[in-house]
This record gives C-alpha cells, structure tokens and sequence, in this order.
C-alpha cells in the first residue's frame, strides 16, 4: 500500500512552535471544509536537513507558507500522523484542480487545498475556519494567523541620495484582498443594458500564491535569469531611485547590470522581500544580501564591494581601527560633518594639501597657535 502521499500547507502558526504545520493531504482529504475544516487538521512534523542541529536553538527552521506543496509519508495505518519530507515546486495557476466537466476550478480561502489566511484575526468569525463554526460547534480551535499580521511584499520602495532615505509604502487591504469575478445568472442578477450578466466580486482568492507568479516556475525569478537589478520590478517590487549628481556617488554604487544564470544562481527570497544571492554564474560570480528597504551589500565578480544604506548607519568598534587604502579616497557629505576625538589628532600629507571654504573658517586653540613653514603668505 502507498503509504507516501502529496499535500497542501494550509496553516503553520504552531502552538508549540517547534515548525509543525496542518496538511491537507491529495487522496485523502476532501477540499470540501464542511467535512474538515483547516484547523481540524492534524499537526505534521516537517523533517529538517542533516545541516540544521534542531536541538538547543541550533540550526534552522524550515520555509514552508500557507499553500506550499509538500510531500511525505504517515507513520501510521489510520492516516493521521504526516510527515514532510520534501517541497514540491512547481507552475502556479489561478485555479487549484479540474472539476468533473474538465474546468479549472478557482481558488479560494474557503476551500481546502488553498491558502486559508483572511484579512484579519476577527474575519474567521462565522467562516469554516472559525471557533464553534457552524459546520462544527464543538470545536475549540480556529486560525489565528491572519494577513495582517503575516509578511508582505512592500507595495512600493522609492530611495532618495539626498538625505531623505528610504521609504516604503505597504500593502493596504485591496492589494491584500482579491476576489474571485463571478457571472450571477440568477434572477436577482446585474445586467448590463444589452442583458448580459455583469462579474461580480466573488469569493477570496488565497494571498498565496502570489498572482504575479501565476502561470510561471515558482522558482525565484532571479534565480531563473529573470530578475532585473536597475529596476527591481521583478521583486515583485516597483524601485524609483532619484538618481543623484554624478559628482555625489560613482557609478559602481549600483546593482550590476549582469543577471545570474539559470541553475547557478542560489537565490534565497523571504516573504517581505529580503533577498540572498550566491551566484555561480561563469562571468557574474558573487556574494549579495539584500534588504527589502532596498538597503544591500554586495560582492561583485571582480571582488568589488558595494554596500548601500539607504537610511541611518551606525558603526561601533570597541577598540583599535585601523583603514588602508591603496588607492584614491572621495568623501561627499550633503550635510553637517562634526569630528569629535578626545585624544591627540595629527593629519599628515605628503604632498600639498589645501583647505577651502566657500564660506568662513575659524580656528581656536584653548593655548597656543602654532604656524611653522618656511615661507607664510598671506592674500586677502
């Protein structure tokens, strides 16, 4: 007997919180909540890879989200205790199975095999997945997870060079919430004026998966090649940078204009938008985190460094500091600029060194002034 099975992550809030999540298991179980809602699924314990310890807060958890395909097997004959054992990756589409005409059905957080997650904690109140729900009036449980307060792609990122920063605008509940269209044949029906039905809003479509993946590899778009550095439109993240005056940044302060190849590029993204690349690609080979205010360090092919803040940087070393530089240095400040030492302070320069002020200069010693050189010239 088959005893290894496919599934569906329909919640992953354990109350334990040792990374259990509830499947809804193909072959099995109905996507029909009526007969089992999401929270009467059992928990399933996910199997971790040998590189994570998971003893004593060593390791890592795992990066299943509500709608994720799984795989595993129960370790028992009456089909309760699933384990996960591997993610199935796969192309997404807006409908989750065929019914028995041949037709997609469309997905939607009302049945199973779907991401079940409202727009709020209080939106389960009299849905299947509710406490005491109608179809189960016993039932001490319901979701608690909801969109509200789970991760988000950010809506919009703009980065300004010129001492304003970041700024993120987030999602808001219509780019959260969408609906299912559906055409009311019914007597009470809106036509339009040559008698065709008009869509309404329909049911809740699952936030997961993300509709700018429909139909295309749930594969990270970067690590297929597809992604776009200059734009980050493909984040799925619309970036406006107010570009600066060249005399302000050079031009390497950017991201490289070479995409990582498909199956080189090793491409961690998380839900808000954080992002790790490790890049094999022959010719674009390199190191970079990115964080999804748009702040990122990376380390180019030619083991060039780039690292942006896009907001505040605080650096705090406790003891000796100590910089080299091999070539030229450029410091641009659009700002104030203090230097505060509490011990001696020398600068020393080879060559000329000059000291210009479009505005006025002052200096103050608490005792004595001293100006050595073999020749002082002062001009007005």
């Amino acid at each position: 007997m088959n005893n290894f099975y496919f599934g569906v992550v329909e919640d992953r809030n354990d109350p334990l919180k040792v990374g259990r999540v509830r499947v809804r298991v193909h072959q099995l179980h109905t996507d029909n909540k009526s007969n089992i809602a999401t929270p009467d699924l059992p928990w399933s314990q996910v199997i971790l890879p040998t590189t994570s310890a998971g003893l004593s807060g060593f390791g890592h958890g795992h990066g299943l989200v509500e709608g994720t395909t799984v795989y595993g097997m129960f370790r028992d004959s009456e089909h309760l205790d699933f384990v996960v054992m591997g993610v199935g990756i796969g192309i997404s589409q807006s409908g989750y199975k065929e019914n028995e005409k041949g037709e997609i059905v469309n997905r939607s957080v009302d049945k199973g095999f779907n991401d079940p997650r409202r727009d709020t904690k209080t939106s389960y109140n009299n849905s299947v997945d509710g406490l005491n729900s109608g179809t189960d009036s016993k039932r001490p449980n319901e979701l608690t997870l909801a969109l509200d307060t789970s991760p988000q792609l950010p809506k919009e990122l703009k980065i300004d060079y010129e001492g304003k920063g970041s700024t993120i605008t987030e999602l808001d509940a219509s780019d959260k919430l969408k609906y299912n269209t559906s055409t009311n044949t019914s007597s009470n029906a809106v036509v339009s004026n040559d008698g065709t039905p008009v869509e309404q809003k329909g049911d809740q479509k699952p936030y997961y998966p993300l509709e700018d993946y429909y139909d295309e590899s749930d594969l990270n778009r970067f690590a297929r090649g597809g992604g776009t550095y200059g734009s980050r439109d493909d984040l799925p993240v619309t970036v406006k940078l107010h570009q600066p005056n060249k005399s302000i940044l050079t031009s390497g302060a950017t991201k490289p204009e070479r995409v990582g190849l498909y199956p080189f590029n090793k491409v961690h993204f998380t839900e808000s938008g954080h992002m790790i690349e490790m890049d094999d690609s022959v010719g674009a080979e390199r190191l970079s985190v990115s964080h999804r205010s748009g702040t990122f360090y990376e380390i180019h092919q030619d083991g060039s460094e780039v690292h942006r803040v896009v907001n505040n940087n605080y650096t705090v070393i406790c003891k000796d500091d100590e910089v080299y530089i091999g070539g030229k240095c450029n410091v641009r400040i659009l700002g104030d600029a203090t230097v505060d030492i509490d011990g001696k302070a020398e600068i020393h320069s080879d060559k000329d060194m000059k000291l210009t002020s479009s505005e006025n200069i002052s200096i103050e010693a608490g005792k004595t002034l001293d100006l050595v050189a073999k020749e002082v010239k002062l001009n007005s």
